[in-house]
């Protein structure tokens, strides 16, 4: 199976986690949710990824581009998430706040 790039959030009652995986992926983007995804908890444990907003999820895309850059180890990604970018931008994926939205998935 394809590794997609995503953001696995995994809540318990005592934490969270955030990680991004998929990194050489920039073909999809979504956000995975496994344990209590309800709003609020959820809303906190994104931060500072981004903001929930029903299925999806606004990332903001200088934080994303940071995580992927602490990741990646060849040259070509930069470009590679640029075009990731400006499709998303072009189907309206991409808000005022420099935000692309990400498909919300529950476990």
């Amino acid at each position: 199976m394809k590794e997609v790039m995503q953001l696995d959030v995994t809540i318990t009652p005592t934490s969270s986690t955030v990680e991004l995986n998929g990194v050489d992926d920039f073909t999809s983007l979504s956000v995975v949710v496994g344990g209590d995804d309800q709003s609020e908890t959820l809303s906190r444990a994104l931060e500072p990824w981004g903001e929930l907003e029903d299925d999806h999820v606004w990332l903001d895309i200088a934080h994303l581009e940071q995580a992927v850059a602490a990741q990646v180890g060849n040259a070509q990604w930069r470009q590679k998430f640029s075009a990731m970018v400006d499709y998303a931008r072009a189907h309206g994926w991409v808000d005022r706040d420099n935000r692309v939205r990400a498909h919300r998935e529950s476990l």
